[in-house]
């Protein structure tokens, strides 16, 4: 092999690692954003259900108060009580 290739090969490598530490600090904040939401409309959405109104604890409802908060677990309580399908 002579020195260009190896030189090429280094940058590459180089590049493929910037981009992977990139994506899990940007995976890290999404993370980090995520789980406190998802815990808070978990908490709103256990909170229905001994209230007496019995919306159904799945991963769309708690996906959808994950990305959306508080806002998100009560749209979907709403929703339920409107009858529509969650």
């Amino acid at each position: 092999m002579d020195l260009l290739t190896i030189l090429a090969g280094i940058i590459l490598i180089v590049i493929f690692l910037s981009l992977l530490v990139a994506l899990l600090r940007v995976g890290l904040r999404l993370l980090l954003y995520l789980i406190p939401n998802a815990i808070i409309g978990l908490i709103i959405l256990v909170g229905a259900n001994v209230v007496g109104i019995s919306v159904p604890i799945d991963w769309i409802t708690v996906g959808f108060s994950a990305l959306a908060g508080i806002p998100g677990a009560v749209l979907m309580i709403l929703l339920y009580l409107l009858g529509f399908a969650l």
